[in-house]
């Protein structure tokens, strides 16, 4: 498999290889990109390569344009942000200024957004895999192109967010039935739950294999894979969730990362066919 990534690697664009190699692309990113060349793959992917080279000053002047005003909720936050993960556990070791750098600069320099909790996380993910710079400009990619369009998920009343909520629920219904109206029946409704599934991209509390195979499909496809990955858990978990009484659902739902394998989520998720209409 490392001969196959090796040989689109000495292509002269990704870009070109992935536009007349489409099948085969797909594929091999739905099989997982061998770390080694995950953090280039991923900039490719989401097109801040392209902005990063266009803008080799600006990070570093972001950086000099003195204090946000989110700066002290960065730090705050920062702290619960991967604490069991050796680059981050330690208090202002160099995880942490390098995580608290990104999300300061973008503060400055996307000012409609700021900064929001779940951007850490997406932003803690990034840094295993690339310098801060990068990072940056990966996120402004996230944040601010069609493709992905997480600003409706960070900006004032979290407008996509909603929407996610709408297109999950109305999966429930028609892909897990009995599982929705049990859910219905007791007054839960999958903002108590999936919030952070969402806004993070499953980068907040899940298995970091679970999270590397999720994101390369994600950068790699767009959205749909989120929904994917959400309902091939309801579903996985539906039985369990079917006995449970209302105070140990909830509980259930929140930890409901406990125990996935990425091999077996991932199968299950591509499995979940999901129409146009539906998304």
């Amino acid at each position: 498999r490392l001969l196959n990534w090796k040989e689109i690697f000495e292509h002269a664009s990704w870009k070109e290889y992935a536009a007349t190699h489409p099948r085969k692309v797909k594929k091999m990113v739905r099989q997982g990109i061998p770390g080694r060349y995950r953090g280039t793959l991923w900039k490719v992917m989401a097109g801040s390569d392209v902005f990063e080279n266009q803008n080799p000053d600006l990070y570093k002047k972001l950086l000099g344009s003195g204090d946000s005003i989110w700066d002290d909720y960065i730090r705050r936050d920062i702290n619960r942000t991967f604490p069991k993960h050796v680059l981050f556990r330690d208090k202002q070791g160099l995880g942490q200024s390098s995580l608290f750098n990104v999300l300061k600069a973008y503060s400055l320099y996307d000012t409609k957004v700021g900064y929001c909790q779940g951007m850490g996380f997406i932003a803690g993910l990034l840094l295993l895999y690339m310098d801060e710079e990068s990072c940056f400009f990966m996120l402004n990619a996230l944040i601010s192109t069609s493709k992905f369009n997480m600003r409706g998920l960070f900006s004032n009343k979290m407008p996509l967010l909603a929407r996610y909520f709408y297109i999950f629920e109305t999966l429930l219904v028609r892909h897990t039935p009995r599982l929705a109206s049990h859910l219905q029946r007791m007054g839960i409704h999958s903002s108590m739950y999936a919030s952070r599934w969402f806004i993070t991209v499953f980068s907040c509390n899940f298995p970091l294999e679970v999270v590397n195979r999720v994101w390369d499909i994600f950068l790699h496809e767009g959205p749909r894979i989120v929904f994917r990955v959400a309902m091939a858990i309801m579903i996985e978990k539906e039985e369990h969730l079917l006995k449970l009484p209302f105070e140990s659902i909830i509980d259930a739902l929140q930890t409901v990362q406990r125990g996935l394998e990425a091999d077996e989520l991932v199968r299950a998720a591509l499995g979940m066919r999901l129409t146009d209409k539906e998304f």
